[in-house]
C-alpha cells in the first residue's frame, strides 16, 4: 500500500513537471512567433525593453547614440542597419553611456546628447534590468504575456489598417501653448542648484565619456535642435556655456545644426519627418568627420 501511493507520489510529480515544462516551451515557441513592436504598454517598459534590446542583443552595433526623450524618434537605425538608439525618455545620456560601458565590445562610434538633460543622474534601476539573469526567457521583458497582447494588438491594428488603404496623416505642426511655457522658462536664467546638477551631470558624463575615448570609441557631441525661438535665450545660452566649458570644441567632437531647419512638437521634440531629416544629417556628418581624420592620419603618416 505504501508502495503504491509512494509510486503515485513519484508519477504525480513527474507528470507535472512535464505539464509545466511542456507549456514553458510552447508559450515560449510562440513568443518567437509574435512581432515586437519597439513601445511598451508604459515608458518604463519601452526603456526596459530598448536596454535589454540592446545589451542582450548577439549583433555589433558600430554606431550607438545615447540620450533622451528628445532624441528617442531619431531613427538612425532605419538610416543604417549597424546603428542603434539608446535613448530613453525621462532619462539622459548617462544611462545609455554605462549600458554601453557594460558591455565587452563597444561601438566604434557613440552619438552622446548635450542639452540640459545632461542633468539626469544614471537610472540604477534601468541598468540592473540589462543584468545577465534577465537575459534568460523568463526574465526578459519581451516575454511578459501583457507585453505580448500589446504587440498582437499593435500588429493587428497595423494590419487591418494596411488592407484597407489607410493613410497616415503626418502632423508637423508646433503645440504653441506648450512652446509658450518653454519660452517663458527659457526667458529666465538657472537657478544655482540647477546650474549645480547641470554641472555635476557634465563632469559625471565627461568622465564617462573620456573612459570609452580612452577605449578607441570615436565619440561625437549632439547638439539636439530646439524651436529656434529658444535659441540663444537667456537659459539656452547658459547650458551651452557650461556644457562646452566642460568639453571645449577644440578638444571634442560636436555635431552642431541651424535650429530654423527644424519643427519640433513642442520646442524641444521633433516632429517625425524633422527627426527624419535629422537622423540622416548625423550619419552623414559622421561619415564626413570620419572621412576627414582618415584623410589627416595618411597625411601625417606620409610626413
Amino acid at each position: 500500500m505504501r508502495l503504491s501511493i509512494s509510486n503515485f507520489s513519484s508519477c504525480f510529480i513527474v507528470k507535472t513537471l512535464l505539464f509545466f515544462a511542456g507549456m514553458s516551451i510552447l508559450y515560449y515557441g510562440l513568443v518567437g512567433c509574435v512581432p515586437k513592436d519597439i513601445y511598451g504598454t508604459t515608458q518604463w517598459q519601452t526603456n526596459v525593453l530598448k536596454a535589454q534590446g540592446y545589451a542582450f542583443s548577439p549583433k555589433h552595433y558600430s554606431i550607438v547614440m545615447t540620450g533622451s526623450s528628445e532624441l528617442y524618434n531619431v531613427h538612425i537605425e532605419r538610416v543604417s542597419r549597424n546603428a542603434f538608439n539608446l535613448c530613453f525618455s525621462g532619462r539622459g545620456s548617462a544611462t545609455g553611456l554605462d549600458i554601453i560601458l557594460g558591455r565587452e565590445k563597444k561601438p566604434s562610434v557613440i552619438l552622446v546628447e548635450m542639452n540640459r538633460t545632461i542633468a539626469e543622474s544614471t537610472d540604477v534601476s534601468l541598468i540592473e534590468k540589462t543584468a545577465f539573469w534577465h537575459w534568460l526567457p523568463w526574465n526578459r521583458e519581451n516575454t511578459r504575456p501583457d507585453y505580448l497582447l500589446h504587440s498582437i494588438r499593435l500588429g493587428l491594428s497595423a494590419y487591418l489598417k494596411q488592407k484597407v488603404h489607410y493613410v497616415r496623416r503626418i502632423d508637423e505642426k508646433t503645440n504653441t501653448d506648450i512652446l509658450q511655457m518653454a519660452q517663458e522658462s527659457y526667458s529666465k536664467a538657472l537657478e544655482k542648484q540647477e546650474l549645480h546638477n547641470l554641472r555635476m551631470g557634465g563632469l559625471n558624463a565627461k568622465r564617462k565619456i573620456d573612459a570609452l575615448k580612452n577605449e578607441g570609441v570615436r565619440i561625437f557631441l549632439v547638439e539636439s535642435p530646439h524651436d529656434e525661438s529658444l535659441y540663444n535665450s537667456p537659459r539656452d545660452r547658459q547650458i551651452r556655456d557650461v556644457l562646452t566649458e566642460i568639453f571645449p570644441y577644440n578638444q571634442y567632437d560636436w555635431i552642431t545644426v541651424d535650429w530654423k531647419d527644424y519643427v519640433t512638437r513642442d520646442g524641444f521634440h521633433l516632429c517625425e519627418l524633422s527627426a527624419e531629416k535629422f537622423a540622416g544629417l548625423l550619419l552623414r556628418r559622421i561619415d564626413s568627420m570620419e572621412s576627414t581624420s582618415r584623410e589627416l592620419v595618411v597625411r601625417e603618416s606620409r610626413n
